[in-house]
């Protein structure tokens, strides 16, 4: 009898192994049919026109619309928050006044005003014109010229001229820091003839074109050349006192400059190489003087009336 019961215990214990055996053997077959189609459901292909499926570790479409308005706003508030860049109000221009302080007192114009009306003409004029422009100084000494200019600088005389002689001779030296500057060659190869106090004009410098209306070289004249082919008597005495008073003209008395290039093959094509090589096709306007005959002209074109407004409203 006991050999009964210990073969029975044996028979449930292992029915009961291969009933659990079968059980988990069919558990893994559904769990196999039931994962494989969700697999196969969420394989989009990389072309697929189809609405995209957003998985579990995908973003909401609305959360990451509010979270992109959140970053521009902030953005955008950073932006108005940053300093604004500081603007250079002397144009990059280094001023030097010289003199001593009691005869800077008697100028007509102040130091500071005078600085303030260059930097207002400059304005005014093409910014390739001050491109070149490194130092302006000005000196007060009654005893100096009243300005001279080269490539690159520009000096003054701030003492015994009123506020339209003072812009006059300014753009004057302008001119030459123009014509031996902006107007300079890229490439400096061969000479043309043309020297300016010894340091030679090269081939390839734009303002031969302009020196070439009147002059053989930088001194002298072509022998066609009369003296009506000038703005001025000054303008005459070398090609580069030629550009300096034709380009204070085109600039202070554009209107007498088209009067007279009306009559004057030099002039008409010395104002278009102004206007078209220079000033890039602007005109001014000024107003008229008593030099718009044929022949008459003056000596020194910076000692003419101009109108300021006129000039500024340009």
């Amino acid at each position: 009898m006991k050999k009964f019961y210990l073969n029975f215990a044996k028979s449930i214990a292992l029915f009961s192994c291969l009933f659990t055996f079968l059980s988990c053997l069919k558990f893994k077959k559904i769990n196999l049919s039931i994962s494989q189609p969700n697999v196969q459901e969420i394989s989009i292909p990389k072309k697929s026109t189809t609405k995209k499926i957003f998985l579990a570790t995908d973003k909401c479409p609305e959360i990451e619309r509010e979270q992109k308005l959140k970053l521009a706003k902030r953005s955008s508030t950073l932006k108005s928050s940053a300093p604004k860049e500081k603007v250079n109000k002397d144009l990059g221009i280094r001023f030097h006044f010289v003199g001593d302080e009691e005869i800077k007192k008697k100028a007509k114009i102040s130091p500071e005003e005078q600085k303030k009306l260059i930097i207002k003409i400059l304005s005014k004029l093409p910014k390739e014109h001050r491109v070149t422009l490194d130092r302006l100084t000005i000196k007060f000494n009654e005893d100096m010229r009243r300005g001279y200019g080269n490539a690159d600088r520009i000096t003054m005389r701030g003492i015994n001229m009123d506020k339209k002689n003072f812009i006059a001779v300014f753009i004057h030296e302008l001119g030459h820091l123009v014509d031996l500057g902006f107007l300079s060659p890229r490439i400096e190869k061969k000479e043309s003839g043309f020297y300016d106090l010894g340091k030679p004009v090269f081939a390839s410098d734009p303002s031969l074109d302009f020196y070439r209306i009147s002059w053989k070289d930088d001194e002298n004249l072509l022998e066609s050349a009369k003296e009506e082919d000038f703005v001025s008597g000054y303008g005459a005495t070398d090609p580069f006192e030629d550009f300096a008073e034709s380009y204070g003209y085109f600039v202070l008395h554009g209107n007498d400059f088209r009067k007279l290039a009306k009559n004057n093959k030099a002039l008409k094509r010395k104002y278009l190489f102004i206007k078209n090589r220079v000033f890039f096709g602007k005109e001014f306007t000024g107003i008229s003087s008593v030099y718009t005959s044929a022949k008459e002209r003056p000596y020194d074109s910076t000692k003419l009336d101009f109108s300021l407004s006129r000039f500024f409203a340009s």
